[in-house]
C-alpha cells in the first residue's frame, strides 16, 4: 500500500526567483510537513529590482493554508550564498534535530518527502550516515535492486540530516592544508587524477575563489568518513538553470532531469557499503573525467579538443569532433573509446555498443572498452542482445529474432533490448509491433534517443499508427495523452472510457480492476473518467507483474504458431510500475489508483476480498491460465450490471478457451459484444439472483423508493437497504394515531429518505425525527424535500434524547421504530440504548446498523477499513450486553434480497468474509419485566 508520511520539519531555502520558488513551494504545499523553516538571502545592492523581487518570493511563504508551525529567518542584507546557507542552516540545527532541505530551484517527485522521512528515521542514530539526497545522476544505468546505495558523493540538490551531522559542518575548512599536505584525497579516491581535481576545487573553495557551501560539506562528509544514501530513481530536478541562479546559469546536462516515483514499501540494503562502481561513474560523469586532457599545450590538436568537449560535458560537440579525429586519424582506434562514451550520454547505446565492438574488433584486450560493453549489456541477456545485433546488421533476421526472444524471456529489462525488437519488426514490415517496442523501450529508458528518434520518424512517416479515428473529443483529449502508456487499440481504449463512464452516470456500486495493465494508460484513462463521472467514492486497482508477460501454456498459439514464438511471448508487454505512477500523476488521478504487483494466481487470492466488489472489470491477460485465474477469482465479485471487457478473446486462442470452460462449469453464457477484432465486453446483468420469497410487489416498490435510483448515495448495500425497507413495510406495529420514527445518525441522508417512502406507504399520518449534529451536504438537500414530515435536529443524540422525551411524553406517543447509526464505539451505542430504549413504544423495533462477528484473523483487516477505528467496534458487544441480555429483546432475522450478494455497506470497501448483511433488529417486548 501507499506510504503517507508527513514530513515534521522542512527547510526552505529562497532568493530572488519567484517562479522557481513557487513550484517548489506547491510541492511542500501537498506535502503538508508539520514545521517549515525558511532561510531568505537579503538583496544585491547593485541588482537593480532584486529587492522588489525578494520581497515577492517571500510573500508566497505566508501562503501555507495547512497546520504548520512556520519559522522564518531573513537576512536584510546580502550575505551570499555560502554565508546565508551556512548560517541559515545552524539556525535550523538549533530549532530542530533533523529536517529536509531545498533550496528555490530543487524540485521534488511527491515520493522525495517520505522517502527521506522514512529513512532520517531508520539512520537517526548511525553516525556513518551523513545525508540522504534526493538526487540520481545514474542517468540509463539499470537500477539497483534495493530502493537506494551508499555513496561517498553528498548531493545537495534536494536533501536531509541530522543535527549530529551538521555539527561537523567547517565553513573555513580549518582542516584543508594539513589534508592537503598528506596526500589523504589520493587515499580516498584511489586515482591520482580524481584527486588533482579535488584538490584544485578544495583550494579555490578554500581561498574564497569560488562562494559556495556545498563543497565544504562534502569535505566535511569526506573528513568524518560518511556516506551519503542516493535514491535508485532520480527524485529531485534542479530547475535553477537560468540566467537568475548564482552558481546554475546557463544549460546543464544535469539540469531538469526528470524525476520518478519511489516505490514503497522501500527495499533496505542488506549491508552499508559504499557502491564503488556507482562512485566510479558519478567521479567520470560528473568531475575529474575518465580522459585526461594535457592543458599545458598551447594549442589543442582536434583528439584534445573532443577529449575536452567530453569532459566538460558538451557531448553532441565532442560526438563530432570524435568522428572527424577518427577519421583524420584512422591508425588510432582508441578514439573509438571516446565516441563511444558520447553516444552512450547522448542516448544512443546501439551505436555506443557498435563503436565498442569495431574497437575491441581491432583491440581485443581493450579493458575499458570490455567494462563499457558490460555495462551496457550485462551478463546473460548482454550476451543475446550482443549477438542479436550482430545478427541484425548482417541482415540474419530470424537469428536476431530468436535471439531477442531469449533475451525477452530473462525478464531483465536492458537499455536497447526493445529497440533491438522494433529493428527486427521494421525488417519484416510489422510497423504496429515496432511502434509498440519502442514505446516498452521509453517506458524503461526515457533517455535513449535513438528510441525517441525512431517513434518520431514512425509517427510521423505513419500517423495512422497513433491518429485517432473516433469523434469524441474529450476521448480523443485522453488518448493522446495515455497512447504512449498502453498497447491497447483506439477502439478498445474508447470501449472502456464509454462503458466506465456509463458505470458512473448510471451510478452502478463498485471499484474498476484492471488485471494486465502494461505501462499504465488504460488505467490512466479510467481513473480520468472516474474523477469526472463518478456519483459515489470507488477506486481503481491495477494488477500486473511488471516484469513481462509469465511463461505461456500449449493453448497460448497464434494460427498455431506457439504463443512464445511470435515475438510476443515471454517476458514481453512489460513496463515497470513507476510508468503506471506517472501517467496517473501526469492526469492527476494517482490518489484513487492502487497497483498490485505479482501474478495473477498469487495477488488474486489474496486480495480479492480486499478490493471490494467490481463494477468494471477489464481482463488483459492474454494467456489461458491469466483469463482462468482472474475469472476464477473475480467473478463473483462483480456487481449486477457489472461489465467486462476481455482484450484477448479474438486473437488468443487459450483466452478463449479459459472463457468458455468458466461459462460451461458456472453453466452461464456471457453475452459478448464485438468490439474490432479481437476484444469484446459484456453485460452481467442480474448476477445475483433475487431471493424468491419476497412478493414481486414488494420488491418493485423497493426498486421505486430505493434512494440510489433516486441519485442518493447511501451507505448502506442494497441488501441492507431492502431489510430495512421490508422491516418498515412489514414488522412494525400498526397504530391508529400519528406513527413515529426516529434515526440516529442521518449523515448522508439516504436512510432516512427510504425510511420516509416506506412511511408515506403503510402510514397516515406519520412523523420523523432526524439527530444529526453534521453530516453530508446530501442530507440537507433530502431535509429539504422532507421538512413536512421530518424534524431535524441538528445536536448530538445524548443531547437529542431529554428533548424528544419532552415531545413524546406531551401526547403520550412514543415511536414504533428506532434506527441507530451513530456513534459506533461500545460506550457511545451503549449510551444511545440506555438514552432511546425507553423512549421506544412496546412492540416497537430497534434497528442497528455495521453490527459486525467478532475479530478474527480473516475479517480483521476488512473490518478497521471499514471503520477506520484501530480497535473492534462496540455495537455487537453493547447490543448483546443491553438489548439481549438485559431487555430479553428478540432477534428479529431479516431475508436478503440477494443471498449470494457479498456487498456490505458500501460496494467500494473491503468484503468482510462471511457477513452478507450489517443490520440488527430487535423487537421490544410489549409486556416488560419490571424487575429489570
Amino acid at each position: 500500500m501507499k506510504k503517507n508520511y508527513s514530513p515534521k520539519a522542512v527547510c526552505f531555502i529562497i532568493f530572488n526567483r519567484p517562479k522557481t520558488t513557487e513550484r517548489v513551494f506547491e510541492l511542500i504545499r501537498q506535502a503538508k510537513p508539520h514545521q517549515l523553516l525558511v532561510i531568505a538571502d537579503g538583496p544585491r545592492r547593485d541588482r537593480p529590482g532584486e529587492a522588489e523581487k525578494c520581497i515577492e518570493v517571500r510573500g508566497i511563504i505566508n501562503r501555507v493554508d495547512w497546520d504548520c508551525e512556520v519559522l522564518t529567518n531573513y537576512a536584510e542584507k546580502n550575505l551570499g550564498c555560502r554565508e546565508r546557507i551556512f548560517s541559515g542552516l545552524d539556525w535550523v540545527f538549533t530549532l530542530v534535530e533533523e529536517a529536509i532541505i531545498l533550496e528555490d530551484d530543487c524540485l521534488p517527485h511527491p515520493s522525495f518527502f517520505p522517502f527521506c522521512w522514512e529513512l532520517l528515521q531508520i539512520y537517526r542514530d548511525n553516525e556513518k550516515i551523513m545525508a540522504i539526497s534526493g538526487d540520481n545522476f545514474q542517468f540509463e544505468h539499470p537500477h539497483k535492486d534495493d530502493s537506494y546505495y551508499f555513496s561517498r558523493y553528498a548531493h545537495s540538490w534536494g536533501w536531509a540530516t541530522w543535527r549530529r551531522a551538521w555539527q561537523h559542518y567547517d565553513n573555513k575548512m580549518t582542516l584543508w592544508p594539513k589534508v592537503r599536505e598528506g596526500n589523504w584525497l589520493e587515499d580516498i579516491l584511489q586515482d591520482q587524477h580524481a584527486s588533482r581535481c579535488w584538490s584544485h576545487i578544495f583550494q579555490n573553495v578554500y581561498d574564497r575563489e569560488i562562494d559556495t557551501w556545498d563543497y565544504p560539506w562534502q569535505f566535511c562528509c569526506w573528513a568524518q568518513g560518511g556516506l551519503t544514501i542516493l535514491p535508485n530513481v532520480n527524485l529531485v530536478s534542479n530547475i535553477g538553470f537560468t540566467a537568475e541562479a548564482t552558481h546554475t546559469q546557463g544549460s546543464n546536462t544535469l539540469g531538469n532531469l526528470p524525476t520518478e516515483a519511489m516505490v514503497f514499501p522501500l527495499k533496505h540494503p542488506h549491508f552499508i557499503i559504499r557502491d564503488h562502481q556507482a562512485d566510479e561513474f558519478t567521479e567520470k560523469t560528473m568531475f575529474s573525467g575518465q580522459i585526461q586532457v594535457n592543458h599545458n599545450q598551447g594549442q589543442l590538436t582536434l583528439i584534445q579538443q573532443a577529449i575536452a568537449s567530453l569532459n566538460d560535458g558538451n557531448n553532441a560537440e565532442a560526438l563530432d569532433r570524435f568522428e572527424k579525429a577518427i577519421a583524420v586519424h584512422p591508425d588510432i582506434p582508441h578514439l573509438n573509446y571516446g565516441k563511444a562514451i558520447a553516444l552512450l550520454r547522448l542516448g544512443r547505446p546501439k551505436a555506443a555498443v557498435d563503436t565498442l565492438n569495431q574497437l575491441l574488433t581491432l583491440i581485443p584486450d581493450h579493458k575499458k572498452a570490455q567494462l563499457l560493453l558490460g555495462e551496457i549489456w550485462p551478463g546473460v541477456v548482454g550476451d543475446f542482445l550482443k549477438k542479436a545485433s550482430q545478427a541484425l546488421n548482417g541482415d540474419r533476421h530470424e537469428e536476431a529474432f530468436h535471439l531477442l526472444n531469449q533475451a525477452k524471456a530473462l525478464k531483465q529489462p536492458t537499455i536497447g533490448q526493445d529497440y533491438l525488437r522494433s529493428l527486427y519488426f521494421l525488417r519484416v514490415n510489422q510497423l504496429a509491433s515496432a511502434l509498440e517496442c519502442l514505446y516498452e523501450e521509453l517506458r524503461y529508458f526515457r533517455r535513449n534517443t535513438e528510441a525517441r528518434e525512431l517513434l518520431d520518424k514512425l509517427v510521423e512517416q505513419y500517423p495512422q499508427l497513433v491518429s485517432g479515428e473516433i469523434e469524441d473529443a474529450e476521448f480523443q483529449e485522453l488518448f493522446q495523452v495515455v497512447r504512449p502508456y498502453t498497447m491497447l487499440s483506439e477502439a478498445r481504449l474508447y470501449s472502456l472510457f464509454s462503458l466506465a463512464k456509463y458505470i458512473c452516470l448510471q451510478n452502478i456500486p463498485g471499484n474498476f480492476v484492471e488485471c494486465g495493465v502494461a505501462g499504465g494508460g488504460s488505467t490512466g484513462l479510467l481513473a480520468s473518467v472516474i474523477k469526472r463521472y463518478t456519483k459515489q467514492r470507488r477506486w481503481l486497482y491495477a494488477f500486473d507483474s511488471f516484469d513481462g508477460m509469465p511463461v505461456p501454456t500449449d493453448a497460448d498459439q497464434f494460427n498455431g504458431i506457439p504463443a512464445d514464438a511470435t515475438g510476443w511471448g515471454t517476458g514481453t508487454c512489460a513496463a515497470p510500475e513507476t510508468s503506471v505512477v506517472e501517467i496517473c500523476h501526469k492526469l492527476g488521478v494517482l490518489d484513487i489508483v492502487q497497483t498490485v504487483k505479482g501474478y495473477f494466481q498469487n495477488t488474486l487470492p489474496t486480495v480479492r476480498n480486499a478490493i471490494g466488489m467490481i463494477s468494471l472489470l477489464h481482463m488483459d491477460g492474454d494467456w489461458y491460465e491469466s483469463t482462468k485465474s482472474i475469472l476464477d477469482n473475480l467473478y463473483d465479485r462483480i456487481v449486477n450490471e457489472g461489465i467486462i471487457q476481455v482484450d484477448d478473446y479474438g486473437h488468443w486462442p487459450g483466452c478463449r478457451q479459459a472463457i468458455h470452460e468458466f461459462e460451461k462449469e458456472r453453466k452461464i453464457k456471457f453475452d459478448f459484444h464485438p468490439i474490432d477484432g479481437t476484444g469484446v465486453w459484456c453485460n452481467c446483468r442480474e448476477k445475483f439472483p433475487i431471493n424468491p420469497l419476497f412478493p414481486p410487489e414488494l420488491v418493485q416498490e423497493f426498486i421505486e423508493d430505493d434512494p440510489v435510483n433516486h441519485g442518493l448515495n447511501s451507505q448502506m448495500s442494497c441488501n441492507e437497504r431492502f431489510q430495512l425497507y421490508y422491516v418498515l413495510r412489514n414488522l412494525i406495529p400498526k397504530v391508529s394515531s400519528l406513527s413515529r420514527f426516529v434515526e440516529i445518525g442521518s449523515f448522508a441522508g439516504s436512510s432516512l429518505f427510504l425510511t420516509w417512502r416506506a412511511f408515506k406507504r403503510i402510514a397516515n399520518p406519520f412523523h420523523g425525527f432526524a439527530v444529526e449534529p453534521g453530516g453530508q451536504p446530501q442530507l440537507y438537500e433530502v431535509l429539504k424535500n422532507l421538512e413536512l414530515d421530518v424534524t431535524h435536529l441538528p445536536m448530538f443524540s445524548h443531547q437529542a434524547a431529554p428533548e424528544l422525551q419532552a415531545i413524546f411524553e406531551r401526547d403520550s406517543n412514543l415511536p414504533i421504530v428506532i434506527f441507530i447509526d451513530g456513534d459506533h464505539s461500545y460506550e457511545g451505542v451503549r449510551k444511545d440504548v440506555l438514552d432511546y430504549y425507553p423512549l421506544l413504544a412496546p412492540g416497537g423495533l430497534l434497528v442497528f446498523h455495521d453490527y459486525l462477528p467478532p475479530l478474527n484473523d480473516e475479517n480483521r483487516d476488512a473490518i478497521f477499513f471499514h471503520h477506520g477505528l484501530e480497535k473492534e467496534p462496540g455495537i455487537r458487544q453493547a447490543c448483546q450486553e443491553l438489548m439481549e441480555n438485559t431487555y430479553g429483546c428478540e432477534v428479529i432475522d431479516i431475508p436478503l434480497l440477494y443471498p449470494t450478494d457479498p456487498t456490505q455497506t458500501q460496494a467500494q470497501l473491503p468484503i468482510i468474509p462471511g457477513v452478507f448483511s450489517t443490520l440488527r433488529v430487535y423487537r421490544k417486548p410489549i409486556h416488560e419485566n419490571t424487575e429489570l
